[in-house]
């Protein structure tokens, strides 16, 4: 399951054809929606205790996708915002613990969507690191949130 909704990402990300087109013209609405709905879908399903090598590898199969939400701006970043949102809403499910010091992929790319310039995203993404990653470097259960 975990490659078919890898392959079903990566197709949305593609559809949207960032490459192709201005900055300020707005991909399908479906295809945005796609996007949103892969990724969501990804966080729903091994952003769960027990899932955590699974998470690892979709989000490193998706890292350049999801890098590349964490850095829109301008147009782009309010034309694609809900697809933003889910990419913070995986980031969050799936973070990792740091190994030797080192930060995990959500922690990075969740401290870029905390200066986004859509609201919700920037909140989502400053709870996450507020809450999730303590400071000891491990991820807190979901269920200990406030």
């Amino acid at each position: 399951m975990l490659v078919q909704l890898v392959r079903a990402c990566q197709q949305a990300y593609r559809k949207l054809r960032l490459n192709e087109t201005p900055g300020d013209v707005a991909p399908p609405r479906s295809h945005i929606t796609e996007m949103h709905a892969s990724l969501f879908a990804i966080g729903d399903c091994f952003g769960v205790e027990g899932a955590e090598a699974r998470a690892k590898s979709a989000r490193y199969a998706l890292r350049g996708i999801l890098t590349d939400l964490a850095n829109l701006d301008g147009d782009r970043a309010r034309i694609l915002r809900r697809a933003t949102r889910a990419a913070a809403y995986l980031l969050t499910f799936t973070a990792q613990p740091r190994e030797s010091g080192e930060r995990d992929l959500s922690e990075e790319l969740l401290e870029r969507l905390a200066r986004h310039p859509d609201e919700v995203t920037a909140q989502l993404s400053q709870w996450a690191l507020d809450f999730r990653f303590a400071p000891d470097g491990r991820i807190r259960p979901l269920l200990e949130a406030p």
